[in-house]
């Protein structure tokens, strides 16, 4: 008994010893943070050698998808892995630990963007990592994306839609290979959707170019199907009743004074209809839905059988004794031996049958310089610890970030701009606001960062800290909200000097638009930027393109862009010279939808009013309120979709005087 007790000590004695305790996590964050290097430096001992980023993407719900605006609203978390050189441990000295949750502040990790958002254009969010004793790093981020996706509404409502997240490293060269871990989405940890179902999933990695430098992106595409039983409970059975009941004005009795009455009411039911759901139906970019197409067809049929039953109450009311004119007379017989019947038949059974038709630097040679060179020949790779002293002699010899880095403030600093659209998020043409999402590339050159790559290993450009080094404080000139300098962003700096900033930023600007002719008007739309208070010396602002670059612009689904400027125009503030750089967009809308769901039936509204006239005063149906009214509920309704200006519309002219 002694002896089992004895064992049983010592097992737990063994135990305790060599148990896993906070004070063994605690050494290791105190050695790492002596081993770990600058956040801005790759953590690869070889950085000659690509990192390799395993991503997978698991979708975790679809918050909102509004075909009509072309925004996807999702939830998704992502899994991001890679090797970190810096970042190890002997689990066997620290209490067996293998796994600790590392400060990500304080850890160099891949700038994942999403390139078609619908947002601000940011490196997604720090979340938690994960860091093994081998090195292998695992990032966790998840978040609320805004993505803009391409509709096809042609077959509303059931369409297939293809919605994609199209991701980027932010100012990173081909040093980082984007790897995706699965053939597409990840949908274990999916809740679904009410209206929207997934039926597949892919992944592709392709090629995009910004100014000229190539960059990967990694697509992730999801197909979703729309559940269809909601909008053909609520829009698509309606509507082919309305359509249906139009053709039993046919049958009723013309001697009943009702029949016109009937036409009139089954026009203004279906007016008031079309006009109540036409914010629900979906436009699109190049298609137009086959159920708008209807409708619109539906609702000229109906004026027609309004029109029919306006003329023949005015021919049955007439008397007999009035000659008919023979072309009237050639007319009914054709119209006798097409339809196979005669005027007793259609006397006595009041069915007519209407036809249908579808119808230079020192290039001396030095010992230093060739041994250096050999030394980079035969190691052929570039370490971390080059970039690690590049950045400790760098921040010994830049200046203060208030101070412009030229050695001679006489000369101009030339700052040089590239404007890339983005995306169109919305235009309110009533406000005269334009939201629009863009990023930047702007370069110009800092006489005391420079180093010689020969003495390191090579290197010939690196991602200094933004917040560290001056940057052209770029501001926009008519914004509609805070006038601020455009955030920091990421920095690339070259050994030469060369500094390429990239802020992406969502703009809302005052936009000067002219809707005389909606639908069928264009705004032209601009961008004013300048630098805000610069006093060390000249600074001149020159735009790179003589127009916008569209390389990433996802499109829009009212607006087309038409063309685009920019322009360098100088303006006064308190006698002193402002270089102010215009970037130009004329925005031309899409009239498709409005035409079929506005303007048609307003002018097929208007265009019956004039038959009033012919109805028969003896036939005791003479009342054109009905018209009116349906013409005032249908302006009252749509008075919403048609904006609001300073100019007043020709369109809302013709509905005024209809009135």
């Amino acid at each position: 008994m002694q002896a089992l007790v004895f064992i049983v000590v010592s097992l737990c004695g063994f135990h305790i010893s060599d148990g896993q305790s906070a004070e063994d996590v605690q050494l290791i964050h105190k050695m790492l943070d002596n081993n770990t290097i600058s956040p801005y430096v790759r953590p690869q001992k070889n950085v000659s050698r690509p990192t390799a980023l395993n991503i997978s993407f698991h979708l975790v719900a679809i918050v909102d998808f509004n075909a009509a605006s072309h925004r996807l609203t999702s939830s998704a978390l992502l899994t991001v892995a890679w090797q970190d050189d810096y970042l190890t441990w002997e689990p066997a000295a620290y209490g067996g630990i293998t796994r600790i949750l590392p400060d990500p502040t304080q850890l160099w990790r891949p700038r994942l963007t999403i390139r078609n958002t619908l947002t601000d254009m940011k490196v997604l969010d720090h979340s938690y990592m994960v860091a093994r004793y081998d090195g292998m790093m695992k990032w966790l981020p998840i978040e609320t994306f805004e993505t803009f996706c391409h509709v096809d509404v042609t077959y509303f409502p059931f369409e297939l839609q293809k919605c994609r997240w199209e991701m980027f490293l932010w100012a990173e060269d081909e040093s980082v290979d984007l790897n995706p871990v699965q053939s597409g989405v990840v949908l274990d940890s999916y809740v679904g959707d009410g209206e929207w179902k997934v039926t597949s999933t892919a992944v592709r990695r392709v090629t995009s170019h910004l100014d000229d430098a190539p960059f990967s992106v990694l697509v992730y595409e999801v197909t979703l199907r729309r559940r269809p039983a909601l909008v053909v409970m609520t829009i698509v059975l309606p509507l082919f009743i309305l359509a249906g009941l139009n053709v039993f004005v046919f049958i009723i009795p013309h001697e009943s004074g009702a029949r016109l009455s009937f036409a009139t009411t089954s026009l203004l039911s279906y007016g008031i209809f079309l006009a109540s759901v036409v914010n629900l139906l979906p436009g699109s970019v190049k298609t137009l839905s086959i159920l708008v197409i209807g409708m619109s067809v539906f609702l000229i049929l109906s004026a027609i059988y309004s029109l029919i039953s306006v003329v023949f109450m005015r021919l049955c009311c007439r008397e007999d004794a009035r000659r008919v004119q023979e072309k009237l007379q050639a007319v009914t017989r054709r119209l006798e031996r097409l339809v196979h019947v005669t005027v007793s038949d259609l006397t006595a059974t009041q069915k007519p049958q209407p036809g249908q038709a579808r119808t230079g630097t020192d290039d001396r040679m030095t010992w230093k310089r060739a041994s250096l060179v050999v030394w980079i020949s035969v190691s052929g790779s570039q370490s971390a610890e080059d970039v690690s002293r590049i950045h400790a002699e760098l921040e010994n010899s830049i200046i203060s970030p208030y101070i412009r880095p030229a050695k001679n403030f006489s000369r101009p600093l030339i700052v040089n701009i590239s404007f890339h659209l983005v995306a169109i998020v919305d235009f309110n043409a009533a406000s005269h606001r334009l939201t629009s999402s863009a990023l930047l590339t702007v370069t110009w050159q800092d006489d005391y960062l420079t180093w010689e790559p020969a003495a390191y290993g090579g290197i010939t450009r690196i991602l200094p800290d933004p917040t560290k080094l001056w940057r052209p404080r770029l501001t926009i000139r008519n914004t509609l909200t805070d006038m601020k300098v455009i955030g920091q962003n990421y920095m690339v700096a070259r050994h030469d000097g060369t500094v390429k900033w990239f802020p992406a930023e969502m703009f809302e600007t005052f936009c000067h638009g002219d809707v005389k002719y909606f639908p069928y008007d264009h705004h032209t739309c601009d961008l004013q930027m300048f630098i805000w208070a610069e006093g060390e010396g000249p600074i001149e602002l020159q735009p790179v393109k003589s127009e916008i670059d569209f390389d990433s612009y996802v499109g829009n689904g009212e607006w087309k862009v038409s063309s685009t400027a920019v322009r360098r125009v100088t303006y006064h503030l308190h006698d002193d010279p402002i270089s102010v750089v215009v970037y130009e967009v004329t925005l031309r809308r899409r009239p498709a939808l409005v035409v079929m769901t506005i303007v048609l039936p307003v002018f097929i509204l208007a265009g019956l009013n004039i038959f009033v006239f012919l109805i028969p005063y003896e036939s005791g149906t003479f009342k054109c309120s009905e018209l009116l009214l349906s013409a005032v509920v249908f302006t009252s309704i749509v008075r919403i979709v048609i904006p609001a200006y300073s100019v007043y519309p020709y369109f809302n002219m013709r509905i005024s005087l209809s009135l």
